[in-house]
């Protein structure tokens, strides 16, 4: 039941994020999904681990980690979920000059979750949320960016 409740609250966390980011107008059509996801084939630790390293190889810098319930009140006494923030603060400096409201998308990260037997990596599409922000000069940040998810990604699991 716990595990529901988080996929809940993920999903909640994003359409949050989706809504500060722009301003959204009602008939808006995003053609790329939410929520990238990728099953991992390493243990939750070695997953972490990876893509600890695949942020540093992508010349990414690791602001924090932590658990993916950090604050709340939990029955889980060791819980094996975490989010990895990390930046790239040059590009990040160049893109707000494009527009502030990419400061909403930022510190980039990634959550790291165990579900039984399987360990899930998800990260917020940028392409989706940059669609949201709707503003033709973030073109080229959009796509650097979900290249950049995916690579680290990748790097991390395969």
């Amino acid at each position: 039941m716990m595990r529901n409740r988080k996929w809940i609250l993920l999903l909640c966390m994003s359409l949050i994020v989706t809504v500060q980011a722009a301003e959204v107008q009602p008939d808006n059509k995003m053609s790329a999904p939410m929520v990238l996801v990728m099953e991992s084939p390493y243990s939750f630790e070695e997953t972490v681990d990876n893509l600890r390293d695949a942020i540093g190889e992508n010349n990414y810098r690791m602001i924090r980690e932590q658990p993916w319930d950090y604050g709340l009140e939990t029955n889980v006494t060791h819980s094996h979920d975490a989010i990895l923030y990390f930046c790239n603060f040059d590009m990040v400096n160049s893109a707000i000059k494009q527009d502030q409201r990419v400061g909403q998308l930022l510190p980039f990260r990634v959550t790291i979750m165990e579900q039984g037997d399987r360990v899930m990596v998800m990260a917020i599409n940028p392409e989706a949320l940059v669609q949201v922000i709707d503003n033709p000069r973030l073109g080229r940040f959009r796509t650097r960016v979900a290249s950049m998810y995916r690579e680290i990604i990748e790097d991390g699991l395969f």
